[in-house]
């Protein structure tokens, strides 16, 4: 009965292409499945904004190891500052090496946004940048010169204007 109603659901969905009602209200324990749904069948006009949605039900009513998935929406979405918000909450390491971490999926998913939509993203990240404006390890356990040549691609709003002389330029 309730497996013949879910599949009843499924198939209403798929005739009717009423991709946001499958992201709005599909099973969590299914996100995968949601996902490669709205992946495959979903038009591009409303592909990002469909995966935003999942992302933010996974990251709203999922238990822990479903918030840790809602990036991966945000990352098929291409929408960065959710992204980072997303991957701050769930990391509690502030390590150089993880900082770093973030700043290349940051890298990469822009470079892949602004691919994909043959258009430059700005850098709109503000909690990527404030964390980058915080944290002033990697001037000081190198060159300053560096350390800025991991910033440049993000682009000039997320170099730091000031840093501690520890290093050599």
């Amino acid at each position: 009965p309730e497996e013949t109603e879910q599949s009843s659901k499924l198939m209403s969905v798929v005739v009717n292409k009423n991709w946001s009602d499958l992201a709005r209200h599909g099973n969590l324990e299914n996100w995968r499945e949601i996902l490669a749904a709205l992946v495959t069948y979903a038009g591009p006009e409303d592909f990002a904004s469909l995966c935003d949605l999942l992302g933010d039900r996974l990251e709203r009513e999922g238990e822990g190891h479903h918030r840790d998935n809602a990036s991966l929406c945000y990352i098929c979405s291409g929408n960065i500052e959710k992204f980072v918000e997303c991957w701050t909450t769930a990391t509690t390491s502030t390590s150089s090496l993880v900082l770093q971490d973030l700043v290349e999926k940051v890298i990469m998913l822009r470079k892949a946004v602004e691919r994909e939509r043959r258009q430059f993203t700005a850098n709109t990240s503000q909690i990527l940048s404030d964390k980058l404006s915080v944290h002033s390890a990697w001037p000081s356990h190198g060159t300053n010169l560096l350390a800025l040549s991991w910033y440049q691609p993000l682009g000039p709003l997320m170099v730091p204007t000031s840093w501690p002389s520890h290093g050599t330029n």
